[in-house]
């Protein structure tokens, strides 16, 4: 029973080092197309749509080009690396509700002016009324027909003072229209005067609908993920000639490399644990870092452990990690050259444990990948073909198709479940074990107690 079991584990190891192995490629291609700010952006279009329709992608992809812009603020953006902002790949309701209201208002500047369109609509059609955005409107429109005159006037005039002067005027009314900064306030202000039992029923619309995409956004992750693992679990079949058959036929029938597996089922499960498990974010472990160096080198800044007792969570960005860096060294009454310094630190930081975790997965992947090395199985076969016995023709590759084919579906199945059957099948060996070594135990006794004892000597 237990050469059985012990072959069944064997089976079980080499398709969880190869799905780990997957898993560590899956982690590295969605992170660097970023298939999770993208679905996220997906799935708050989808929202916008919802509620107001006519901010449907197909129509000239104004949902989507509204999530996108969105998503790529400073103040919502959870990768930004100096000039460069990348899309975020988590944000909560109410931080994409106050930075539209930002826009709505006029508060946000520079936004284009389509943009803050776009999220008037939205608001409108979650309710605001059209009196708060009535100047906001109007001093555009009339600032947008200036321009347009200025622009026909132009197009008239000859060279000279008075060209240049309606070209002075012209830029004055750019500037206007890029910042709207003359009309912000009154907008703040209407939008005040709706009172915050309006404006909560407005935000819970909102928030109804944000978590609809959001959740939607998983969805589609999770999908897209699944297919990236089928996909690679299909061409590391076929490169790495992995037939379900031979291999079962292999371990059965070798101790050898049989023992040699079973007994890497303790290291394959720590590297398992490591690779599957929640680990830290970036900006979380970039804080740590910070808070440890920080305290140790400039005791003047965080001396009680401000930065320490911050807390980051899933949806946290860049923007409000910062906010929350510079609310504790306030708290620590730190210097404005202190609090920017510290900020500095916090990007070089997060940068520095963006490559740490590039390279953890490059150890990762040697170490699972020595693991099998060792046992005597090859991961990837040295000379080419696997099937050494064999010529390596169309007819004998033709042969294994079968196997290869079902050991994708296996591969499929993804790393989690893998591991999770290894772990199962290595405690159930555990408890074969100490069963068999309790009956040899208890048998042993049985014996000695049925042994007759020995007659005494005969007196003569």
């Amino acid at each position: 029973m237990l050469d059985s079991l012990d072959t069944l584990i064997a089976f079980v190891l080499i398709f969880a080092i190869v799905s780990l192995l997957i898993t560590i490629v899956v982690q590295m291609v969605t992170s660097l197309f970023n298939l999770r700010g993208r679905n996220l952006a997906w799935g708050i279009a989808e929202a916008f749509e919802a509620i107001a329709p006519e901010l449907k992608s197909g129509v000239g992809e104004k949902g989507k080009q509204l999530a996108n812009h969105l998503l790529k603020d400073p103040l919502i953006s959870d990768s930004q690396v100096k000039q460069y902002v990348g899309m975020a790949k988590a944000v909560r309701p109410d931080e994409l509700f106050d930075l539209l209201h930002r826009i709505a208002v006029s508060r946000k500047p520079g936004t284009p002016h389509e943009i803050q369109r776009d999220v008037i609509h939205l608001f409108k059609s979650l309710g605001v009324p059209e009196s708060v955005f009535e100047l906001v409107e109007s001093e555009r429109g009339k600032l947008e027909a200036l321009r347009e005159d200025i622009d026909a006037q132009l197009a008239r005039l000859p060279d000279g003072p008075a060209k240049e002067q309606l070209q002075k005027l012209k830029t004055e009314t750019e500037a206007k229209l890029g910042n709207a900064e003359a009309y912000a306030g009154d907008a703040a202000t209407r939008w005040l005067a709706l009172g915050e039992s309006e404006t909560h029923k407005i935000y819970q619309k909102f928030k109804h609908w944000f978590e609809t995409g959001d959740e939607r956004s998983k969805e589609w992750f999770t999908t897209e993920a699944r297919i990236i693992t089928g996909i690679l679990g299909l061409l590391a079949a076929i490169a790495l000639q992995l037939d379900t058959i031979e291999i079962y036929k292999f371990v059965s029938s070798n101790r050898e490399v049989r023992a040699n597996l079973v007994a890497r089922v303790g290291p394959v499960i720590e590297h398992g644990e490591k690779i599957l498990k929640a680990s830290p974010t970036v900006m979380e472990q970039s804080l740590r870092n910070l808070a440890g160096t920080t305290n140790e080198s400039d005791p003047s800044i965080a001396k009680s452990g401000q930065l320490k007792g911050i807390q980051i969570t899933a949806s946290d960005t860049t923007a409000t990690v910062k906010a929350k860096i510079r609310t504790a060294l306030a708290d620590a009454k730190a210097s404005q050259a202190e609090v920017d310094k510290t900020l500095e630190d916090f990007d070089k930081a997060t940068v520095s444990e963006v490559k740490a975790q590039l390279a953890s997965c490059s150890v990762d992947w040697n170490g699972l990948a020595k693991s099998l090395d060792e046992t005597g199985f090859e991961l990837f076969p040295k000379d080419g073909w696997r099937w050494k016995n064999e010529k390596c023709t169309w007819q004998q590759i033709f042969g294994h198709t079968m196997g290869v084919l079902f050991t994708t579906l296996l591969l499929s199945l993804g790393a989690p479940f893998w591991f999770n059957t290894l772990k199962s099948l290595a405690s159930l060996r555990s408890s074969v074990v100490n069963n068999i070594s309790e009956e040899s135990k208890a048998e042993l006794r049985s014996n000695k107690v049925q042994q007759p004892s020995k007659p005494p000597p005969t007196v003569l």
